[in-house]
């Protein structure tokens, strides 16, 4: 079988074994100078300007998290508490601050809606099996997995069925997508961390993720197609170092295959908060 493997590792905010971070970008500048913008003119006074500052923001689909929050505390004040929901809901990346603003009106945590937006789409943050034999697989891996670092006296990690389903779904997507590689196309879901919070719904203190392809001839998967996959893995440094990653905790492994044998295999640790 043909292979392919990629790893990544973010940890405070760094990627590394793939050798890429997440980088300031224009648009972060840009929010950042309304932000300060509608702060001003809250400073002199003036509340209908700093409304009418964020709106914009808010109508051309690239508004902060905190400056949403901002915005919905605006239009609370000003009688409008649907309005501030609504502001709230439609924030892209939410974040627990948005999260607790949202309490106040009894509305849903915004990765719920998150998620409701995914699964009316294209692409899913989560996706579960109903294959048991699959689910067997997964779970061989991560035994294996475990076995590996039991020989290096490291803690086994607990499976999370979860982050499995987040797992499962970024294999699903680089299968139905063509695609191969940690970084989606799918903005929302555009790195394993924002996979993990857009299907957990919280924030880690780390997150790995290791990916894997191999192309077959075969309609069905076996035991031996898992154990060559993690040699594979193994023998090489990212993954490896992924798979002995001291401070992970939890792992959830997603398989998924086509009618030919191909088979995704995306491996994601981390250390929940």
């Amino acid at each position: 079988m043909k292979k392919f493997l990629v790893s990544t590792l973010l940890l405070g905010g760094v990627l590394g074994c793939a050798q890429f971070a997440r980088t300031q970008t224009a648009s972060d500048t840009i929010a950042l100078t309304e932000y300060r913008a509608a702060l001003d003119q809250l400073g002199a006074g003036r509340a209908q300007n700093a409304r009418i500052l964020l709106q914009s923001s808010l109508q051309r689909g690239e508004i902060a998290p905190e400056s949403a929050v901002l915005l919905a505390y605006l239009e609370e004040k000003a009688g409008d508490p649907v309005r501030a929901r609504q502001t709230l809901e439609g924030v892209s990346n939410p974040t627990n601050f948005v999260a607790a603003y949202l309490s106040r009106f009894g509305a849903s945590q915004p990765y719920e809606i998150a998620a409701r937006r995914h699964s009316a789409g294209t692409t899913a943050a989560t996706l579960q099996t109903g294959d048991a034999r699959i689910l067997r697989l997964e779970k061989l891996m991560l035994q294996i997995v475990n076995n590996e670092r039991a020989g290096k006296k490291l803690a086994p990690l607990v499976w999370d069925e979860t982050m499995a389903s987040v797992a499962r779904a970024h294999s699903a997507e680089m299968r139905d997508k063509k695609y191969f590689a940690h970084e989606s196309p799918t903005p929302s879901l555009k790195d394993p961390l924002d996979r993990y919070i857009a299907g957990v719904g919280k924030t880690p203190r780390l997150v790995a993720e290791n990916v894997f392809r191999a192309w077959g001839s075969r309609s069905f998967l076996s035991d031996t197609d898992i154990r060559d996959a993690h040699k594979s893995l193994m023998d090489s440094p990212g993954h490896r170092s992924n798979i002995l990653l001291d401070g992970a905790t939890k792992l959830g492994i997603g398989i998924v295959a086509n009618s030919s044998g191909d088979i995704w295999i995306t491996q994601l640790y981390a250390r929940p908060r």
